[in-house]
């Protein structure tokens, strides 16, 4: 787009006006609270002192460190060998098209379920244990339990990361290796590990820091073990409220996210970029194919099979005693009028996230990738999405409260939609940026020249031509948005409460058998929007190809 565009320019003012409301106050909210002895509102290091020297604090910090670390390890390891079956392995064609729908799965429930399904599939009277004829695998509460929840949680992530990074590895290294007279292992080290070094990096940092920040998990399982994402609940709403304390939780919370980021960035000059890449089949082996397969599958059912518990509970009149088929336990759900106001509450916070959310990214990456603008200024909404996707959603959700306090957003839909704007902005914007980088520059100028206005030609060429990612990214963000917990744990009130915070609420009186009708109903509604924007996006891709919707 040409210079001095009006337009650009207001676009690009109302995104920095955005950020500076939602993101830059709030934060800059909890910092000032962090350093005030919350009478006087003086200056004061007397809250870092008493946190950093609570025991509590150390244990829970300590636990979360190295209980995130450890299952990013895990995680990473398992999906580097699972994109190797993908990509290096010949498996069954079945096989490979089943991956990835059931490795999104775990995405469609909130984080919180995934801890009630680990109770209810492994504990003493659960589905995995009854089979075994009453004996206990593991001991489900404590640091077993979250290991579990927190591999389970960014399975899916850490393996979309690798097996994109798989895309860019050049197969005919490993081949010339081998003829080389390198052996396999070697052959694999150097031209397959070496170039995803980076990548699995990357991969290790994001699971170690969505498990670092998340809450859902440790609501359920954690039993005993303290960890920093139930100290600053319990701190901002537990028995003695603090929000001086809270705040200085919520930064402590901050900075292994910080330190997140800037590894990303220098992990990425590990990444090789080949000049030449051709995309090729490794030759049959037997082993390698068949021994794969078998890991894959084993995964996969291993994985699934937690969460089967959501499809069976809800459909059985009173788990573990009368397991007999009823309907009666989601017959009593759907006609709760209560259950009714949180399903309107939960729709319409999705829908009106995922709307705004869509325009909001939509315009942030246009004018940044085709505003034809100086660097810095779309530098600048570049490192707003950064800083954004480096914020843990409790982080934000305190920093909301703090700052939106006895204002007219508090307590309200739109305080809700707001935070998760911002928590949710990084991943939709890159998906925009990408589109709009594949795009040909010269598009618009041709347009300007022919007469068309800047809306019109926004209207013509632009958004056509982006249209199937306008549907993934409203499905993204529907679908997050209807599963997150972290970043409105504190926002909430009694007329905005949501499906995952009242499966939050239900733990504490312990009615399961609702929490997983709830679980269920969540993953209903996500994966029918799934299937409805993955059928638009490709509707809307055959359109621009001319060709039918298969």
């Amino acid at each position: 787009m040409p210079k001095g565009r009006i337009e650009v320019r207001v676009i690009y003012a109302a995104v920095i006006l955005f950020f500076v409301a939602f993101l830059g106050v709030p934060l800059a909210t909890l910092f000032v609270r962090a350093f005030s002895d919350g009478e006087t509102a003086n200056f004061t290091l007397l809250n870092f002192s008493q946190v950093f020297s609570h025991p509590d604090f150390l244990s829970s910090l300590t636990n979360s460190l190295f209980l995130s670390a450890l299952a990013a390890l895990i995680t990473t390891s398992l999906a580097f060998v699972l994109a190797c079956a993908v990509n290096m392995a010949r498996l069954p064609q079945w096989l490979e098209k089943l991956v990835p729908i059931a490795i999104a799965i775990p995405a469609l429930f909130p984080t919180i379920t995934y801890g009630f399904a680990i109770i209810y599939t492994f504990g003493r009277q659960g589905l995995i244990t009854e089979v075994l004829g009453g004996h206990q695998l593991f001991e489900i509460y404590g640091v077993n339990g979250l290991l579990l929840g927190y591999v389970i949680y960014t399975l899916p992530i850490a393996y979309l990361l690798i097996d994109n990074g798989f895309r860019y590895v050049d197969k005919r290294f490993f081949i010339v290796s081998r003829i080389m007279g390198d052996g396999g292992l070697k052959a694999f080290f150097k031209s397959i590990f070496i170039p995803l070094a980076g990548t699995l990096g990357a991969a290790f940092v994001q699971a170690f820091a969505l498990s670092f920040a998340d809450f859902g998990i440790p609501a359920a399982v954690a039993g005993n073990v303290q960890v920093l994402s139930r100290t600053l609940f319990d701190t901002m709403l537990g028995a003695v409220p603090s929000f001086e304390m809270g705040a200085v939780v919520a930064i402590a919370m901050l900075l292994p996210s910080i330190m997140s980021v800037l590894i990303l960035t220098w992990l990425d000059r590990f990444n090789i970029n080949y000049k030449k890449f051709s995309p090729i089949s490794l030759s049959k082996s037997r082993f390698r194919d068949v021994s794969l397969s078998i890991y894959t599958i084993t995964l996969l059912l291993l994985m699934l099979s937690i969460f089967a518990v959501v499809f069976i509970i809800p459909f059985v009149a009173q788990w573990p005693w009368d397991r007999s088929f009823s309907v009666e336990p989601i017959i009593a759900t759907l006609t709760n009028a209560q259950y009714q106001i949180i399903a309107t509450n939960s729709i319409m916070f999705a829908a009106i996230t995922a709307a705004v959310g869509t325009v909001l990214t939509f315009f942030a990456a246009l004018i940044a990738r085709r505003g034809n603008m100086p660097k810095f200024f779309s530098g600048s909404i570049d490192t707003f999405a950064i800083a954004t996707n480096s914020i843990p959603g409790m982080v934000l959700g305190v920093a909301f409260l703090l700052f939106f306090v006895d204002t007219p957003l508090q307590n309200t839909m739109a305080i809700l939609v707001l935070c998760t704007l911002v928590h949710l902005f990084s991943t939709p914007f890159l998906m925009f940026s990408g589109a709009f980088s594949r795009m040909n520059k010269s598009w618009e100028l041709t347009a300007e020249l022919m007469g068309d206005s800047w809306f019109k030609t926004l209207r013509r060429i632009i958004v056509p031509n982006v249209l199937p990612t306008v549907f993934e990214v409203f499905g993204y963000l529907f679908i997050y948005t209807m599963v997150t917990l972290s970043g409105v744990i504190f926002l909430v009130s009694a007329h905005t409460t949501l499906f995952a915070t009242r499966i939050n609420q239900l733990a504490y009186f312990a009615r399961f058998e609702e929490i997983f009708i709830l679980s269920l109903i969540i993953f209903v509604l996500n994966l029918s929007m799934r299937i409805l924007t993955r059928y638009g996006a490709r509707k809307a891709t055959a359109r621009l190809h001319g060709s039918k919707v298969k």
